[in-house]
């Protein structure tokens, strides 16, 4: 009885790390390589008539073979006229797609990755459009990430010029006590600074001023214990995540 006690355990934890882990990493190419987190959003300007395009890489960090599937969801396209309105499209590894087509699948090996560019042609007129796109393991469509862009969305200036135009990784990493993320950014600004352990709970909190350049920005950390922790740095609707290792 004993034995089988032990192995309903073990299979339990072995689940429960199986549903944690996701097997999908994605980072936003265009906005310094951070990891993107599940339902962040993206802001982007467009220009009549032209195609704006933002570029993500994905990432299979499992040691298997997984076939990832993505799904466009336009909730919101621009419409001038009939006719005359924005239209979406991606290109998932080396295909592009027309706007018409709302999913592809692509294999990606372990530890290989491939770029997912998300596109938007813009009508005539400049107007808003909301696009969410979704990647999942086709084997398990829980291990997914989603994320939304936003196209002319009605943000302040501040928001919208430069804001995060290149944030390093955060160092040393692992770490035993402090460490740091280098910011550049195109106008002063007020941004949050959270840590998030791996529950999902927000461990440290604080509002941190930047001015226009290179910032380095401080991470406290003597005080949390050994594990896998989460930086966001927020502004608005635009969101940096970066991960760091406490090792002590």
């Amino acid at each position: 009885m004993k034995k089988i006690y032990l192995l309903s355990i073990s299979l339990f934890i072995a689940f429960f790390n199986g549903k944690a882990q996701s097997s999908i990493e994605i980072k936003d190419l265009d906005g310094g390589s951070a990891i993107v987190g599940n339902g962040s959003v993206f802001n982007e300007t467009t220009s009549a008539g032209l195609v704006t395009g933002h570029v993500f890489e994905v990432k299979n960090v499992s040691v298997s073979t997984k076939t990832l599937v993505v799904i466009k969801y336009p909730t919101l396209l621009n419409t001038v006229t009939v006719g005359d309105m924005a239209s979406a499209y991606f290109c998932w590894g080396t295909l592009c797609y027309s706007p018409t087509t709302y999913s592809a699948q692509t294999v990606i090996i372990g530890a290989d990755k491939n770029n997912l560019t998300v596109d938007l042609e813009e009508a005539s007129t400049v107007g808003l459009s909301n696009v969410r796109y979704k990647v999942y393991d086709k084997a398990n469509v829980n291990d997914s990430i989603s994320f939304t862009i936003k196209y002319n969305a009605p943000v302040s200036v501040k928001e919208t010029i430069n804001l995060f135009s290149k944030v390093s990784d955060a160092y040393p990493n692992p770490t035993i006590s402090k460490s740091f993320i280098n910011i550049t950014v195109g106008v002063s600004t007020e941004v949050k600074l959270s840590i998030i352990n791996s529950l999902g709970a927000i461990v440290s909190s604080k509002m941190v001023e930047l001015t226009v350049g290179k910032n380095t920005l401080v991470l406290e950390n003597e005080n949390l214990p050994t594990g896998l922790y989460f930086v966001t740095i927020s502004k608005g609707n635009q969101t940096i995540t970066k991960k760091i290792t406490i090792s002590k």
